[in-house]
């Protein structure tokens, strides 16, 4: 039956064609009171407790869905000091590891081969200042002090010239990297403390296709370089990337921002594991993307034994700290939409009413002064009602 139905005369129902029923006066005298339900007491389940609202101060943890990203401050280029045709690559990979000083490609370079011949020639003539302007020109072209002595040494020009990594990390090949703006394919949600469960339903995960991702690149299988290939000079041929520092990046809504700020600390736990690490917040989006309520925040975790893994899916805690509100338990409020009710105990029964919700941790609603002081309402509220039912409700 379809309460809001009403006929002066015998009938069906248009929508569920049961009978209708008598409505004796008692009845549409509750039905209009204040435009909401009375529920009687008796179908208050016997364990579902009365709490009094009260002001007081929790302490409340902010928590956050966070994931791991690269540091984009460690990504150094790698370019070509003179120009050549690649004799040999020894990067393979994408993200291949490389470590400072290992041997990455042999170039053959006519330049270079000049550069040779201009410094022995130079040598033989026995002018000191010609002889140290041609060995930093070597130097400058990105031959090592080995390579420039062994020259001196041997007086052979090597056509082949090693090119060697001046950092240590990761190679990313230098398509990959351009596409990596932020380095991507697995994602994360703006979700924080304030996602509540038992069928609460927080403001912060209301949009899902709008809410901006966090994105991590994936592995390109092998290098565009290739043996033979000719480069020129100033051509960036790689870039690489350390794991020594790693970003936590993790959403804000416009109420944890009051929370959360630069310096804050942080403690980042991995789900899988016990591992946890303590952070400081870096950086804080200072504006919204069109149409997002959310701000990207940062902090910077050391990782020198690469124990935190690009794409990593962590939980971020702020430090506790009290907080002054009313506070409810999670199981007191129901989520109706955009809605939030509680049921007041009025008399026999109880009444849904709406309330503003302001602050949320994982056991505790701050409802603010959305009730008055020493407001009794049901310690659950879920047990005071069924999918059938019809909540109308009003504010205090």
């Amino acid at each position: 039956m379809h309460p809001q139905i009403r006929s002066t005369s015998p009938g069906t129902c248009p929508i569920c064609k049961m009978d209708l029923v008598p409505v004796h006066q008692h009845q549409e005298e509750n039905d209009s009171m204040e435009s909401s339900i009375k529920l009687n007491e008796g179908s208050v389940n016997q364990h579902n407790k009365i709490v009094t609202v009260k002001e007081t101060a929790l302490p409340i943890e902010s928590k956050f869905n966070g994931i791991v990203n690269y540091n984009r401050n460690s990504f150094k280029s790698i370019s070509s000091r003179f120009s050549g045709r690649i004799e040999k690559l020894y990067i393979k990979y994408n993200l291949q590891p490389i470590a400072k000083g290992q041997k990455m490609m042999e170039l053959y370079s006519p330049e270079i081969a000049s550069a040779q011949q201009e410094l022995l020639f130079v040598k033989s003539s026995g002018d000191t200042g010609l002889f140290n302007a041609a060995k930093q020109k070597l130097r400058l072209l990105g031959l090592s002090e080995i390579q420039i002595n062994q020259l001196i040494s041997t007086k052979k020009v090597n056509y082949r010239i090693s090119v060697y990594s001046p950092y240590s990390g990761f190679v990313i090949e230098k398509q990959a990297a351009a596409s990596m703006n932020p380095p991507g394919s697995s994602t994360i949600k703006p979700a924080t403390s304030s996602s509540m469960s038992d069928g609460m339903s927080s403001e912060n995960s209301a949009s899902i296709s709008a809410t901006p991702d966090v994105t991590i690149a994936q592995n390109q299988p092998v290098t565009l370089l290739r043996e033979g290939q000719y480069i020129s000079a100033g051509e960036r041929l790689f870039e690489t990337v350390s794991l020594d520092d790693v970003w936590i990046e993790f959403f804000l809504r416009p109420a944890d921002a009051k929370q959360v700020k630069l310096g804050t600390k942080l403690k980042v736990q991995s789900d899988e594991s016990n591992n946890y690490s303590m952070a400081r917040v870096k950086q804080i989006q200072p504006f919204f993307r069109e149409g997002i309520n959310y701000m990207l925040a940062r902090a910077e975790v050391r990782n020198p034994h690469n124990t935190w893994k690009i794409g990593q899916l962590v939980d971020v805690r702020t430090a506790e700290y009290p907080r002054n509100g009313k506070w409810l338990p999670k199981t007191a409020v129901l989520s109706l939409g955009k809605k939030y009710v509680v049921f007041v105990k009025t008399g026999n029964g109880f009444k849904p009413a709406e309330v503003k919700v302001h602050d949320f941790s994982e056991q505790w609603i701050n409802i603010g002064n959305s009730l008055p002081e020493n407001a009794k309402v049901a310690g659950n509220a879920w047990f005071l009602i069924d999918s059938e039912s019809l909540v109308n409700v009003k504010k205090l």
